[in-house]
């Protein structure tokens, strides 16, 4: 672990390396789920970096906490990739010690594969001032610590005023807070480190200034490790009866059984004025697998949330201009010259709070003509798929084009009216995802075949299409979805009724 880009008086340091953490062999069978959620937000692979650094810099406080995010990666095509999808509204300092920064997002690269994520006045500080490694890094905890694949250190004695305030406000949190005071009250220097090897492993460091601050913390590592082992058996009877009835009840069993490994294998020792808590857990990638599936589980769930905003917000755009314009946004619009083709999806611009894109866009011109092509990094989140890269401008939501349903088949100037939909709105689709790559001002959509079904369909989704439906709902077209059922939904004036739960 490298601290070269550091402040030698940062009051906290957290460092984590990913790519290290991804060829361990018990974090093996995590490494894909976490991979993919991470790569998602990251715009690079987790194997790409090798080296976060969080700081807390000197200066910062918990009621207004700064702080600053150093990421190292292996090439300056990934570093470039998440500067780009981290932060995208940042500005990089170029000159930061004489550019007037103040209050914008920035970000600094002091070589080709690092780049440093900060408030401006603390990125100055950190380019102008001594850096390196921080005080709290100067002990022989720190240097066993930086072996592992996470380390962290806190300055405990400069932020005790914090902890003391914090522990005013009387809410429940805070009591319990002031429960374990002697680890923030008699601790100057706390370091924590954590290896996944064969077994998660972990080990916390405290330095005290005089034996008899060591020996209260100590006594209270000791009374949590006991208090908390004695609540995680005394809850598992109840849960194993829940989880019979109640399947999710199993994963909170699961964690009390970690939480309880955990701290039966927790030793503290106390040497002089220094506490170790030492934890070697039995926990190995097997009692981690169902971990596994919930994290997946819990992806796949929270996907499909954000694709089901994403079409209701698009349903609700659609119904505005509806009510504006007293019809629907034709798929394919037509031009002032009456030839020139454009999208609905620039049609709901002012729908989607982005009219200022919309009168930007000239539509006297082709949708990729020089000028309009300028405005595709404008694209709404909402056409953009929740599992792209946050820089793509494909969109993944379309609407149906063909003789009977509710886009038609030919470009017009006015599209339907939802009087026009004789089936009920609740029984019309009016857009699907689909994985198209498809520019999201481009004129184009899918052309509905009757006779292939959810063939016809790209899904990202193995279950099936996600379809917003003409009442503003957005549910799942499932895989296996019958031919007929689907034409069904497609035509908005066929006195054709099917039931999509």
């Amino acid at each position: 672990m490298t601290l070269t880009w550091t402040p030698n008086d940062a009051l906290a340091i957290a460092v984590l390396r990913p790519s290290q953490l991804l060829q361990q062999p018990n974090f093996a069978a995590l490494a894909k789920p976490l991979s993919a959620s991470i790569s998602e937000n990251l715009g690079a692979s987790m194997a790409d970096v090798e080296q976060v650094t969080w700081i807390m810099p000197n200066g910062a406080n918990l009621a207004e906490p700064r702080q600053m995010v150093v990421l190292q990666t292996k090439t300056p095509e990934a570093c470039l990739a998440i500067a780009k999808a981290v932060s995208p509204n940042a500005v990089q300092a170029e000159d930061i010690l004489g550019a007037p920064f103040e209050g914008s997002p920035s970000y600094v690269r002091p070589n080709p594969r690092t780049i440093i994520f900060g408030a401006a006045p603390d990125l100055r500080l950190l380019v102008a001032g001594p850096r390196g490694a921080p005080e709290i890094t100067k002990n022989p905890a720190w240097a066993t610590a930086v072996r592992g694949d996470l380390a962290t250190a806190v300055d405990v004695k400069a932020m005790r005023q914090f902890f003391e305030q914090a522990t005013r406000e009387g809410s429940p949190e805070t009591i319990a807070f002031s429960a374990v005071g002697p680890l923030w009250k008699s601790a100057d220097v706390v370091v924590q480190s954590l290896s996944a090897g064969k077994t998660l492993d972990a080990d916390l460091t405290a330095f005290c200034a005089r034996e008899s601050d060591a020996v209260r913390v100590a006594d209270t590592l000791k009374a949590v490790a006991v208090l908390g082992r004695n609540a995680a058996e005394g809850s598992q009877k109840d849960l194993v009866d829940r989880a019979f009835a109640r399947p999710q009840m199993a994963v909170q069993l699961m964690f009390v059984r970690m939480a309880e490994d955990v701290l039966k294998n927790t030793e503290v020792d106390r040497n002089g004025s220094t506490v170790t808590a030492r934890i070697r857990s039995n926990l190995d990638a097997q009692a981690l697998a169902p971990l596994v599936s919930m994290i997946q589980s819990s992806q796949v769930a929270a996907a499909r949330a954000r694709t089901f905003n994403n079409l209701r917000q698009i349903a609700l755009a659609m119904h505005n201009y509806h009510d504006t314009y007293g019809c629907l946004p034709p798929a394919v619009m037509l031009g002032p010259d009456g030839k020139t083709t454009h999208s609905w999806r620039v049609a709901l611009l002012p729908f989607l709070e982005a009219l200022d894109v919309y009168d930007k866009y000239r539509f006297d011109e082709p949708w990729n003509s020089e000028h309009n092509l300028a405005l595709a990094d404008s694209m709404p989140a909402v056409y953009r798929h929740p599992g792209d890269n946050a820089r793509s401008t494909n969109t993944s939501y379309f609407v149906l084009t063909g003789e009977g349903g509710l886009f038609g088949a030919k470009p017009t100037k006015k599209g339907m009216s939802f009087r026009d939909v004789l089936d009920g709105t609740s029984n019309t689709v009016l857009a699907v995802e689909s994985k198209q790559n498809t520019p999201w001002m481009k004129p184009a959509d899918i052309e509905f075949d009757a006779t292939r079904g959810m063939a016809q369909f790209t899904p990202l989704h193995k279950t099936g299409v996600n379809a917003a439906f003409a009442d503003g709902s957005a549910r799942l077209l499932p895989a296996n979805l019958e031919t007929k059922k689907l034409n069904a939904v497609f035509t908005a004036a066929a006195s054709e009724i099917v039931d999509i739960p």
